[in-house]
């Protein structure tokens, strides 16, 4: 199992209120990385708000430790490409389903943490083997067993 890490380094050139955010909290380089079998895997790089996202993690906690994907959609090796291929044939599911798939989206997809930045699509959750992160970058796709209950425990220290 692969280890996950948050590194966030604090920016002097520009302050929250800068970025249109409150005043104290923590704008600067958030690094995601998946350590895996001793390589690590720079999986997101971009200069926001910690606290935004942070917040997010806690807040969806409990989802992405016990939630998995709605029964109506198939398994494609990851969550990433499970949904991927689920908006792929769009016109298939009923909106109902849709809907129940966007708030998925909402608990586990890692851009709804960081509102207003252009990020690829980075799934945390309960893949079909347990626990993973998954995605794309820089047109690779990549999908990691992790440890998700110490990254997100770290988070809340």
């Amino acid at each position: 199992m692969s280890e996950l890490n948050l590194e966030f380094s604090l920016s002097q050139n520009k302050s929250a209120t800068d970025l249109g955010f409150p005043a104290g909290n923590r704008v600067g380089q958030i690094v995601l990385s998946v350590l895996d079998s001793g390589k690590s895997y720079v999986i997101l790089d971009v200069e926001w708000n910690l606290d935004e996202l942070v917040g997010w993690f806690k807040d969806n906690k409990s989802h992405m430790e016990k939630e998995s994907l709605p029964t109506f959609v198939q398994w494609c090796g990851s969550i990433h490409r499970s949904i991927e291929t689920t908006y792929e044939n769009f016109d298939a599911y009923l909106d109902e389903q849709l809907d129940e798939l966007f708030e998925y989206r909402r608990r586990h997809e890692i851009c709804f943490g960081m509102r207003g930045v252009k990020i690829p699509a980075i799934y945390i959750g309960i893949g079909e083997l347990g626990s993973e992160v998954s995605g794309e970058r820089n047109g690779v796709r990549f999908c990691y067993a992790v440890d998700l209950k110490a990254f997100l425990g770290r988070l809340a220290n």
